[in-house]
């Protein structure tokens, strides 16, 4: 039995929340010009925090120290924003698992007859090096799967990127490159989206362009062609076609 999709659900409190904020009903970053001066701020250097309002955390580590656990580190920017609001922390890029997680249950257990998977689909980053990407629906596909079994009493989870021709395009663009390892360091991109432009973001660069699918919208799930196999698993966007993923 496969549980049946939940992508929905974020999809929905994600187009609450853009129209909310669009007509000043919620915005976690405040009023435009609230933002305004803390881009000013930030770009001058007056940004500082006092010793009491800084709270402790892996972000207010060294950068050293972040920069070493992370695939793709905060620019110093972006990272003085995390440190002062903590909740930007959850916008950046998601790494892929190495292998399965199955967490140890410490109370409780698994009903016995709960056995399936269920998948979620988002934005796994919308941000490439220090280059942000125009508009978090072109953020790159990320699927998780979080797996129950009730006889064995265990669960399991794992997420990596789609692998769209996009996402393949700029990793392998990055690696011919030679990306250098600055943080601030904005690359050319090897793709467009919806919001965002292809290359250094000149207009002549993007001439013909046409935007490619992130994947990163909602999941599908389909029979297996083998009765014997597993279901097959679809990433989907409005903007292309479904992507199968290994569940």
């Amino acid at each position: 039995t496969v549980i049946p999709s939940m992508a929905i659900i974020p999809t929905i409190l994600t187009c609450l929340i853009v129209s909310l904020s669009s007509v000043g009903a919620f915005s976690p970053i405040g009023p435009h010009k609230k933002l305004e001066a803390w881009r000013a701020a930030l770009a001058d250097g007056s940004l500082e925090l006092s010793p009491a309002d800084a709270p402790k955390g892996f972000w207010h580590q060294s950068p050293s120290i972040i920069r070493s656990r992370l695939q793709s580190p905060p620019p110093d920017k972006i990272l003085a924003l995390i440190r002062h609001q903590p909740y930007r922390g959850g916008f950046e890029p998601a790494q892929d698992f190495p292998h399965h997680v199955t967490p140890k249950i410490v109370q409780g257990s698994i009903p016995k007859d709960l056995v399936g998977t269920l998948a979620i689909n988002s934005a796994g980053r919308i941000r490439v090096g220090g280059r942000m990407l125009g508009h978090w629906f072109d953020g790159d596909g990320y699927m998780v799967t979080l797996s129950f079994d009730g006889k064995s009493n265990e669960a399991r989870a794992f997420g990596r990127y789609v692998g769209t021709d996009r996402f393949k395009a700029q990793e392998e663009h990055d690696r011919n490159k030679n990306t250098t390892d600055d943080v601030n360091y904005e690359p050319p991109l090897a793709f467009s989206g919806a919001w965002t432009k292809a290359g250094t973001g000149k207009w002549y660069e993007n001439i013909g362009k046409i935007p490619q699918s992130p994947a990163n919208t909602a999941v599908m799930w389909l029979p297996p062609i083998d009765p014997s196999s597993h279901p097959r698993l679809f990433a989907l966007c409005e903007g292309g076609h479904p992507i199968e993923v290994d569940p």
